[in-house]
């Protein structure tokens, strides 16, 4: 059997465990299985936890998801010992580039273009010394941007690197901006003269 249960109101892990029907002695396993893999300081109400049973009722299997892609599970090995581990989740990268004219706010293009408002923020902070959002643009204005599009499952994530940005427009002119990284995880955007 597969039961689903909330993490919930409980006070700790370990009562969290018991609620959703492990025994003491299962909970304190799954406990030492998972210490060191997981911040049980970290639990959420509304994360999951799942446990499987076996058709005589013993526990084989506990699975903690505090999202999409941060999940732990405990399993039985050979030895009748729980093991814990974080559970690699596949993140499907696609990277998408979409333009548009700005109505009225760049938030309201980028939603017409089918991207989220919080891009917003990052043409803001990448063009805050050349352009002054609040008052430069101006209904007519074009933006184009490459970014990747990050999914789980075929479900969206999250928007990831923003790989470049261009804004155009009669008052503010044209500003565009490239993503570099020296080395993995320190990058910045640089304009066509680096």
């Amino acid at each position: 059997t597969r039961v689903v249960r909330p993490f919930g109101t409980s006070p700790g892990f370990r009562p969290a465990l018991v609620a959703a029907g492990c025994t003491g002695a299962e909970a304190d396993a799954l406990i030492s299985a998972l210490g060191d893999v997981m911040d049980f300081r970290r639990c959420r109400p509304d994360h999951e936890m799942v446990l499987e049973r076996d058709v005589d009722g013993h526990l084989t299997r506990f699975e903690y998801r505090a999202s999409n892609t941060q999940i732990y599970e405990a399993r039985l090995d050979d030895d009748g010992v729980f093991q814990g581990s974080q559970v690699e989740v596949p993140i499907e990268r696609t990277r998408i580039r979409r333009g548009g004219t700005l109505p009225d706010s760049l938030g309201a293009a980028l939603e017409r273009a089918g991207l989220g408002r919080q891009l917003v923020g990052v043409f803001v902070e990448t063009f805050e010394r050349e352009v002054n959002f609040n008052t430069h643009t101006r209904a007519g204005d074009t933006f184009r941007i490459i970014v990747d599009e990050e999914r789980v499952a075929g479900e969206f994530l999250r928007y990831g690197t923003v790989h470049a940005l261009e804004i155009h427009g009669q008052r503010l002119g044209e500003h565009r901006a490239y993503w570099f990284e020296d080395r993995p995880g320190n990058g910045d955007f640089y304009d066509e003269t680096g």
